[in-house]
């Protein structure tokens, strides 16, 4: 049987080719030697009581096969609907400057958004947040701070090193990552180490910011515009 490569209303259940094709059909042929009356288990996920719970249900191959061709539509669109999510979200990935899930506390944070209107005259780029799902926003980030953080656990279980401080953490992923550009023969380590020091971020706040966010429309506000002069 020949394949063509999947569209969009096949995944709907409306493709007029394999509109009519399921999933037992198909596998059946693949168990001419199976006594149909043997007994198979397999475990589902199933709601009760507004509860999903894992069950293990034991029947026949029959049996088997119906409960698949009865979900089979829900896959296909939950199957299709998640590739193109990922699809989108990559895609802006690519297009944004910063991307993060959990999107109503950010919003709820006007200083961040209010911050991120001036972001080009701050530091003479341009700016785009992007906004996923919770739990759909894991970026490059995400895995370098994981590395980083798990690279000196290591080190603490194993070498018996001590971190007890920021300065501590700083000096020691540095060296860490130093010492990797060494053993591969490049000047690039793995991973860019800074350290912003408390009273840096004293006078930004100081010089800059307060005097911007005092253009919000009060403490408790969750929203502001921005004035054009």
């Amino acid at each position: 049987m020949d394949w063509n490569i999947p569209a969009e209303d096949c995944f709907l259940a409306v493709c007029d080719q394999c509109n009519d094709r399921s999933p037992s059909l198909i596998l059946k042929g693949q168990f001419n030697t199976i006594d149909e009356d043997d007994k198979w288990s397999w475990s589902p996920w199933k709601t009760t009581n507004k509860k999903v719970d894992f069950n293990q249900i034991c029947g026949t191959i029959t049996s088997l096969l119906n409960e698949i061709d009865e979900k089979w539509t829900i896959f296909l669109l939950h199957s299709y609907s998640n590739r193109e999510q990922r699809t989108y979200i990559n895609d802006l990935r690519l297009r944004s400057s910063n991307s993060s899930d959990g999107a109503p506390a950010h919003f709820k944070n006007h200083l961040s958004m209010i911050n991120l209107m001036h972001h080009k005259d701050d530091f003479n780029i341009e700016a785009c947040w992007t906004f996923s799902a919770t739990g759909h926003g894991k970026g490059p980030c995400d895995g370098i701070g994981a590395t980083v953080k798990s690279s000196a656990s290591r080190s603490i279980l194993m070498s018996g090193t001590i971190i007890s401080t920021v300065d501590d953490f700083y000096y020691f992923t540095k060296k860490f990552n130093d010492d990797a550009a060494q053993v591969n023969n490049t000047n690039e380590p793995p991973v860019h180490v800074y350290l912003l020091k408390r009273d840096v971020v004293k006078c930004a706040i100081k010089d800059v910011l307060t005097h911007r966010w005092k253009q919000l429309n009060g403490k408790n506000s969750h929203y502001f515009s921005q004035q054009i002069t």
